[in-house]
């Protein structure tokens, strides 16, 4: 078992690049080269600096305020992902699948309801007309999906969804 994590996740730190791995080997050594290997690599890479060191003990230490900001969190987010999924769901020619676990939400849309040619033309085009940013399924080998994260307030998400909606009625087929 390969287990990995990170601050920058968890504690909605972009940039702050601190992870780690485990390994939890078996008996045969099954893991033996690729562990050697990750540890190769981490030895190359620069490191954190040392103000982003020195808070690590802090957030991993056991602490009620930071469980707390992190249950609120989870909370704030699930229930941001449930609206804006339900929300998509109503938009023609879009299906967005519930995320699990993630800060943003896939949505497939289909190619013969809208007049759209793939996820690029979507993307631009409801950047250009809707002044909304989803990122394009094709930047990780998604076609006519894309991307959008769900992070923000509920009336900015439901602003976007709005957009969204009144794109694709535009668009349909």
């Amino acid at each position: 078992v390969i287990t990995t994590s990170g601050l920058a996740k968890q504690y909605l730190l972009p940039g702050w690049r601190v992870g780690w791995v485990t390994f939890h080997d078996n008996m045969y050594h099954s893991l033996q080269e690729v562990e050697a290997g990750a540890k190769s690599l981490s030895q190359v890479i620069l490191g954190a600096s040392h103000l982003v060191q020195s808070v690590i003990p802090k957030l991993l230490s056991p602490c009620s305020q930071i469980d707390l900001w992190k249950e609120n969190l989870r909370k704030t987010l699930e229930t941001q992902a449930g609206f804006l999924y339900r929300e998509l769901s109503k938009c023609n020619g879009l299906e967005p699948f519930a995320p699990q676990g993630a800060m943003y939400s896939m949505v497939k849309f289909d190619i013969n309801k809208l007049d759209l040619k793939d996820d690029l033309d979507f993307s631009s085009r409801l950047l250009q007309e809707e002044n909304v940013f989803v990122l394009p399924g094709t930047a990780f080998g998604c076609p006519n999906v894309f991307r959008v994260v769900f992070c923000c307030d509920e009336p900015i998400l439901g602003e976007a969804a709005r957009r969204i909606a009144g794109f694709c009625e535009r668009h349909a087929n």
